[in-house]
């Protein structure tokens, strides 16, 4: 049985953390590592698992070094420009104006994320909120919660983002690029509405999702899987249009490179052969 000490001697508890290796720290250390970090309590989950009890204990003791050893390690002073986006959240709320969105209730921090989260020419086509079933929080986040989670999920031009952002576990957010996605279907009920996507074996549903929302989320969602693939088969056959040169064709040019000394008689003859299937 691993230890259940935080390094200060206290018990774990109901709020404790995991941190490097097989140990602990406790609740009142973790509040005050993140005091001494100038790092919000709700970002630490980020950092957490990163620290040490040795680096952890010598910030709570006052050691400079050890705070600057932090920084450094975590890049913690430049986090602002290690995220820059061209983003911001007046951008995003007005992208989201821009295409109707009206359900995302309860999501009013995860939306503030949005300009961290998104690449910098991403564009939002919808977005809504809903309860994330068991299965999904275990497959996305890696955490079992019965009750399910509420996220926002947000479809741009490229993925589908999922994002929650809770007092307890921080930050958590999980992504699905469009080109991979199966298929996405929508339930509906009389009031409320439930949206399925499918990629690969692994399927997961957003349920008590407003049902105009729900059926607006799944339908925008199928025509950008059209339009990429759409894109995609366009870009392949104009690639192969490019090579599709009929073997009269090669064979002048191959005639060309050998009156320019390029290539000897010998392989123009060969590849003339194999061209013309002599």
């Amino acid at each position: 049985m691993g230890k259940k000490l935080c390094f200060c001697g206290n018990k774990r508890g109901m709020l404790g953390w995991d941190i490097s290796g097989d140990e602990y720290i406790c609740s009142s250390c973790y509040k005050a590592l993140s005091n001494a970090c100038g790092i919000d309590v709700m970002q630490m989950p980020l950092y957490i698992n990163l620290i040490s009890s040795e680096l952890a204990k010598g910030i709570l003791d006052g050691n400079s070094e050890k705070l600057e050893e932090f920084r450094s390690l975590l890049n913690v002073e430049s986090t602002e420009e290690h995220i820059t986006t061209s983003h911001t959240l007046d951008s995003v709320v007005a992208m989201l104006e821009k295409v109707g969105v009206s359900d995302v209730y309860g999501t009013k921090k995860e939306i503030e994320e949005l300009p961290n989260l998104l690449q910098d020419d991403e564009v939002i086509l919808y977005a809504t909120s809903g309860l994330l079933d068991a299965d999904g929080v275990l497959d996305f986040f890696g955490v079992r919660d019965s009750t399910g989670a509420t996220v926002l999920a947000v479809l741009t031009d490229r993925r589908t983002i999922f994002v929650d952002k809770g007092l307890l576990w921080g930050l958590k957010v999980a992504d699905i690029p469009i080109d991979v996605i199966n298929s996405v279907t929508c339930v509906k009920g009389l009031i409320f509405g439930s949206i399925s996507i499918t990629h690969g074996s692994r399927s997961f549903c957003i349920k008590n999702v407003d049902k105009n929302s729900a059926a607006i989320f799944s339908d925008k969602a199928r025509e950008q899987m059209s339009v990429l693939k759409k894109t995609q088969k366009t870009d392949g056959q104009s690639q192969t249009v490019v090579s599709a040169k009929s073997p009269i064709e090669q064979v002048k040019e191959l005639k060309e490179l050998l009156d320019m000394d390029i290539i000897t008689k010998e392989e123009f003859e060969k590849k003339k052969y194999e061209l013309l299937e002599l």
